[in-house]
């Protein structure tokens, strides 16, 4: 059954105004109505923005007894039921279906009473690298012609779905009911639906669109959740390819995959580090290649990637200035390759971004090491103050310095008054006091949160190091702050 319906303009003018008017957003009627009667001054005009080309169906011929009064009217007709339908799926999208099931003489545009309906959210690849260049006229060109497909395959082919574009966004939404099927037909249907608009937009157009498609609510007054399921399904969308269609029920999020990230993300930052000092090119290309291939298998959402990537940039930068690097310069570089990897439109292209980021950072640092051992030490300990949790091996930190294992030994004893590994246990049991003091976490989780694995390994170097065990250093600064009037101490007097 097809979605357009043609009704009388001034009946529709009509309905207009009393959405409007009964509209709680603030928007002005008076604004609304001019904008109305400019349309409908000029609705005679060709609207058709899409060009013409062999795939794309020929308009048919009017009648031979057709007035021109009355293709202007049915241009019209046309116009009027664009804005309409866009008003209404506004309405249902943010929850404000209420107002539109007042007005009975709506009930011919969707069967909104009927059960199962399903949100099809189309997302223009590279709309906004498409648009750098264009001015607002051209990019709602752009959008037009695109909703115009749409609109056109939903008609062509019967389907019960009603459309319209997303003001000020890279979306179109389409709206289907499929009252007349259940479970995996419905499923099935929306995949076809989705199919059909990738398959025209494609043909009929340059440009290309990826799908999230909801579950299904069989109420019209939940709509807006599907709107937002069909949303959240598109910012999964980023790691696959151009015309890709997802549904919400297919994709999924656990505590399970989030502690995955978490580790995998810590892990990935640890060896990156590690390689920039080395200037082993090749190896940091293969170790940002694999946590690419990572994110892709997993599919995170671009909001996540993005995160995680403008975080890393933040923490090579400190890295960096902590090992005595050009603060001013370093900070230009990271802000214009966060700024750029904010921007881009793919994983790829994020991929090439931090790659020429970290090559760039890694020769400063090589450079900065050998130009003599204070700068090698600076690295050193800025490596061991970031990642003493890690299994932080002699044989590892001394290429982090450029220098070879022996050599670091002794300049290491020459510079800190003790050997790198009594400094490393120093080093992690400061750490663990903090977290004794800060938090409630079990003594074993803090034994390993500061990369001693052992509880009572550690609860030894604990003692030789503070003249008490663990669980007295905690019983102390408890009863130190209940004494009253009492304020915490530093750490150190306990």
């Amino acid at each position: 059954m097809s979605s357009v319906y043609c009704q009388c303009p001034d009946a529709i003018l009509k309905q207009l105004k009393s959405i409007v008017e009964q509209d709680n957003s603030g928007r002005d009627l008076e604004s609304v109505k001019a904008w109305l009667e400019s349309v409908l001054a000029q609705s005679s005009a060709d609207t058709g923005l899409l060009p013409q080309s062999q795939s794309q169906p020929q308009p048919q011929p009017q009648p031979e007894n057709q007035t021109e009064d009355q293709t202007v009217d049915s241009a019209k007709d046309a116009i009027f039921n664009e804005m309409l339908t866009m008003e209404y799926i506004y309405d249902l999208i943010y929850g404000y279906a209420s107002r539109i099931t007042q007005l009975k003489s709506l009930e011919t545009l969707y069967p909104l009473e009927a059960p199962n309906h399903v949100v099809l959210l189309l997302m223009v690849d590279d709309f906004w690298k498409i648009c750098e260049k264009l001015d607002n006229k051209q990019r709602y060109g752009v959008k037009r012609r695109i909703l115009n497909v749409v609109r056109g395959t939903l008609r062509q082919q019967s389907f019960q779905a009603i459309t319209t574009s997303l003001i000020g966004t890279d979306k179109i939404i389409v709206l289907a009911n499929f009252s007349e099927l259940s479970g995996a037909e419905i499923k099935g249907s929306a995949e076809a639906i989705g199919r059909a608009l990738v398959d025209a937009v494609g043909s009929t157009t340059r440009y290309s669109v990826k799908i999230g498609i909801s579950n299904v609510c069989k109420s019209h007054t939940e709509i807006w959740k599907a709107y937002e399921q069909s949303f959240q399904t598109l910012s999964h969308a980023f790691t696959y390819e151009k015309g890709v269609i997802l549904h919400y029920s297919d994709l999924f999020t656990d505590k399970a995959l989030d502690l995955l990230l978490l580790s995998e993300t810590d892990r990935f930052e640890f060896e990156l580090i590690k390689l920039i000092s080395k200037r082993n090119l090749d190896e940091l290309q293969r170790i940002i290649r694999e946590w690419c291939s990572f994110l892709v298998a997993n599919h995170y959402s671009e909001e996540t990637i993005k995160s995680i990537f403008t975080k890393l940039i933040f923490n090579l930068l400190e890295y960096a200035v902590n090992i005595g690097l050009d603060s001013t310069e370093i900070s230009k570089g990271s802000v214009d390759t966060t700024v750029a990897i904010l921007k881009a439109n793919s994983l790829n292209g994020i991929h090439q971004i931090v790659s020429d980021y970290v090559e760039e950072l890694s020769v400063q640092v090589r450079s900065a090491c050998e130009r003599g051992c204070e700068k090698g030490f600076e690295a050193a300990m800025a490596f061991i103050h970031t990642y003493y949790y890690e299994n932080l091996a002699l044989s590892e930190i001394s290429k982090v310095a450029n220098m070879s294992p022996s050599y670091f030994c002794r300049k290491f004893k020459d510079i800190y008054g003790k050997n790198y590994v009594k400094y490393l246990t120093e080093y992690r049991i400061k750490k663990s006091k903090q977290l004794i003091l800060e938090s409630d976490m079990s003594l074993a989780e803090i034994a390993g949160r500061v990369g001693i694995h052992d509880m009572s390994y550690f609860s030894k170097l604990f003692k030789a190091q503070t003249g008490m065990t663990p669980n007295s250093f905690r019983r102390a600064a408890s009863e130190r702050e209940h004494v009253p009037g009492h304020q915490a101490d530093d750490e150190s007097q306990i």
